[in-house]
């Protein structure tokens, strides 16, 4: 079973706490001021639950046990919004129920939103496993793509039903996604280790009784000279040989190690210090930094998007939920292909250019909700989504991958920067629902899209800084063996004149 399935079930559970969890606590009576604040909670907790489960799981090294134990509890917490939609239940004032539509979230939010991050991080290793390249971005979109299929369905379906049923079906929605996805996860064979479990291998070691205490052994792994000193073998994989107890120790002749000490000491590494060591990466130069400021501005942003937009739809517009729906189509409509080429956008364009495009399309995206009095027409502005989401995705995970996390440390990376993400969301959603009560939708997304533009410049300008100045330092280098020669030539010709 291929990770897909994972994020087509996890999208489900997504939709029914998305984009329309703003109409949902609007129809129970909060005010936009008040829903920012309790959508702003789930950011609040994904700083901290992200990063702590995510470490977990690396800790465990059992992805598979963390999700069977996240994704139920959240279900259960989600099911208790029942209070509050029964018209006879307990909580009928106004407070009331903002507080009890509050804890809810809040604990639904615990424990659903380290799953994105533990899923993000179990498909890294799943593609490394399989021997495929695109651990670091290629064949991950084309996993991923299932995600923004069953988001788009999900959606849709939604939309279509509540303007019949009501809002409550996003309950149901959530109880079919948590079943769904804990069968996938319980059923698929997902913690395969870093080695490919399906790659010929072929060692050609010699009978035990052949080798010495200090003997080494020249072998071939997958085109790379591996040299081994050892007095004994551990499964050996050779046939008439049993296997035997003892430690391996693997060194490759272009200078790297692999000893068994560091990796039990890995294994043993607490949580908190995973968390500590990626967040001493991450701030290990200035364009990771920069990096880092635009994953919390677009957090901000899209957030706005993301909680508001139907409440400026159907309380701005008069849209009909269907409507709602329908906008989430065309945005995955567009962002479907950017995922299936999103091996080859990385390849042409990189990082920075990525999250640049992203953010050009948000800001456009953005100015024209502010010009439109027609819901329709805001389908036309809806494409540029999938040009935001999937390009800044692909960014995202690919730099996290590659330029903050060691191996091993994927997953707790993922969830880091999901918590770097949170910053912008908690700033987004606290202040974006105030803002929109009380200066309107106008003020809101103009805003936003300038705030996209100024950190969109600070990462390009920071890039070309850094670019220039290795262009220098390089060139300085190159020169130095020239000045080396020039200055010998010239110590010669005086000692030549030397009488």
């Amino acid at each position: 079973m291929r990770p897909r399935w994972l994020y087509f079930t996890m999208f489900v559970i997504f939709s029914s706490v998305g984009r329309f969890m703003g109409v949902f606590l609007s129809d129970r009576g909060l005010t936009n001021a008040e829903i920012g604040w309790v959508l702003g909670t789930r950011s609040v907790v994904i700083i901290f639950c992200g990063p702590l489960f995510s470490g977990l799981a690396d800790y465990l090294q059992s992805e598979k046990k963390v999700l069977s134990c996240l994704v139920p509890l959240s279900a259960a917490f989600y099911s208790l919004f029942w209070v509050v939609i029964t018209p006879q239940g307990p909580f009928t004032s106004h407070g009331s129920r903002l507080g009890v539509c509050w804890g809810i979230y809040t604990l639904t939010a615990v424990f659903l939103t380290p799953v994105s991050p533990i899923v993000d991080g179990l498909t890294l290793k799943w593609l490394s496993s399989v021997g495929s390249s695109s651990a670091s971005g290629d064949m991950y979109g084309r996993e991923r793509v299932w995600g923004a299929i069953s988001w788009a369905i999900a959606n849709l379906t939604l939309g279509i039903i509540m303007d019949y049923t009501g809002t409550w079906m996003m309950l149901v929605m959530m109880a079919i996604g948590a079943i769904s996805l804990t069968t996938v996860v319980s059923q698929g064979e997902w913690n395969i280790p870093l080695e490919k479990k399906n790659s010929e291998i072929d060692l050609d070691i010699p009978e035990i009784g052949e080798l010495e205490e200090t003997e080494e052994l020249n072998l071939e792994l997958e085109g790379k000279d591996i040299q081994l000193q050892t007095t004994s073998y551990r499964e050996v994989p050779s046939e008439g040989i049993e296997a035997i107890h003892s430690e391996v120790d693997v060194t490759t002749r272009e200078g790297f190690e692999t000893e068994t000490k560091e990796s039990e000491e890995k294994q043993g590494i607490s949580c908190l210090m995973r968390v500590r060591r990626v967040l001493k990466m991450a701030c290990k130069n200035p364009e990771v930094v920069a990096f880092l400021v635009c994953v919390a501005t677009m957090g901000m942003a899209m957030s706005l998007v993301e909680m508001f937009l139907f409440i400026f739809l159907t309380q701005s517009l008069g849209s009909s939920l269907l409507i709602c729906g329908v906008s989430v189509v065309v945005t995955v409509m567009f962002e479907i292909p950017l995922f299936m080429i999103s091996d080859s956008l990385f390849e042409r364009f990189g990082v920075v250019p990525l999250i640049v495009i992203a953010q050009v399309a948000y800001a456009i995206r953005a100015l024209g909700y502010t010009l439109f009095d027609n819901p329709w027409l805001v389908l036309a502005v809806e494409p540029l989504h999938g040009v935001t989401y999937a390009c800044f995705k692909t960014a995202l995970v690919q730099y996290t991958k590659s330029d903050v996390a060691d191996q091993g440390l994927e997953t707790t990376a993922q969830g880091m920067a999901s918590a770097v993400n949170a910053i912008g969301q908690i700033c987004g959603q606290w202040i974006g629902g105030w803002v929109l009560q009380e200066y309107g939708s106008n003020i809101l997304y103009r805003g936003a899209a300038l705030i996209v533009c100024i950190s969109s410049s600070l990462l390009v300008g920071v890039h070309l800084f850094h670019r220039t100045r290795n262009t220098v330092s390089q060139t300085r280098f190159e020169r130095v063996p020239s000045a080396v020669s020039e200055l010998g030539r010239e110590l010669r010709s005086k000692i030549q004149c030397m009488p």
